[in-house]
């Protein structure tokens, strides 16, 4: 499922109730308050799914990047306490994920 993030609670709330879904990635750029609300949703929900996200831009102004709402060090902070494993490099994703999966028994 691709997320929007001008939409991103309510995708990712039917990405969490959805039984065939066994994990989530997440790409964002940063802006407003988009990252925290998703990060405070999945830590809400007590999902036992794994969560990897990647935020493109973290060299950009913080005007750019947060809106005034935090820098992406904040944002990404913000993300691991909600338990999302978060990679520097789109390069890492498809290595985090397994891993996180491999650490959870959903592959071997």
């Amino acid at each position: 499922m691709v997320v929007n993030f001008t939409h991103s609670t309510e995708q990712i709330s039917l990405t969490l109730d959805d039984p065939q879904t066994e994990g989530i990635i997440l790409i964002v750029q940063i802006r407003g308050t988009a990252e925290e609300d998703a990060a405070a949703l999945i830590k809400e929900s007590g999902t036992e799914k794994p969560v990897v996200a990647f935020i493109a831009r973290l060299t950009a102004p913080p005007a750019i990047v947060s809106g005034g709402k935090g820098t992406a060090q904040d944002k990404i902070k913000t993300l691991r306490e909600a338990g999302l494993t978060v990679v520097e490099s789109p390069a890492e994703i498809g290595t985090a994920t397994f891993d996180v999966f491999q650490r959870r028994g959903l592959v071997q």
